[in-house]
């Protein structure tokens, strides 16, 4: 991470050096010179951009994972298992949301078995098409 700062602040004096050789945006400069080095400097920049931010990421996962053993390490083991919720009696709105997912359900099984039906005389038709058109052995 400090080898991609220090890289990152190389690149912002270089940019800056060219800039005032360029007497302006370097980016939009006549000279094919100053243009070339400063899209280099650009990609440059760009790459060593994520790698910092690729190990920053990667430092504050080690930080967390560090964080949440050390704290599993300091809570007491628990003695017993917690007990179970009791399942919820139904309500008229559970009875009414079961009700409306065995209707799409259903809905969804009449498609397919069309789909199935419709398939199936496809394969039938296609079929006879190809007994017909059959080649003589010779």
């Amino acid at each position: 991470m400090t080898d991609a700062a220090w890289n990152l602040r190389r690149v912002a004096r270089l940019e800056s050096e060219l800039y005032g050789q360029a007497a302006g945006d370097p980016l939009i400069s006549e000279d094919d010179a100053i243009y070339r080095r400063a899209m280099g400097l650009l990609r440059y920049k760009i790459a060593h951009d994520r790698i910092y931010h690729r190990a920053y990421k990667q430092f504050t996962a080690l930080q967390n994972h560090r964080l949440n053993n050390e704290i599993a390490l300091t809570q007491p083991p628990s003695e017993s298992e917690p007990e179970p919720a009791p399942p919820a009696s139904p309500t008229p709105e559970t009875n009414q949301t079961q009700e409306a997912v065995i209707d799409a359900a259903q809905r969804c099984l009449a498609e397919v078995d069309r789909e199935i039906a419709s398939t199936k005389d496809f394969i039938a038709n296609f079929s006879g098409f190809l007994n017909m058109t059959k080649m003589p052995r010779l």
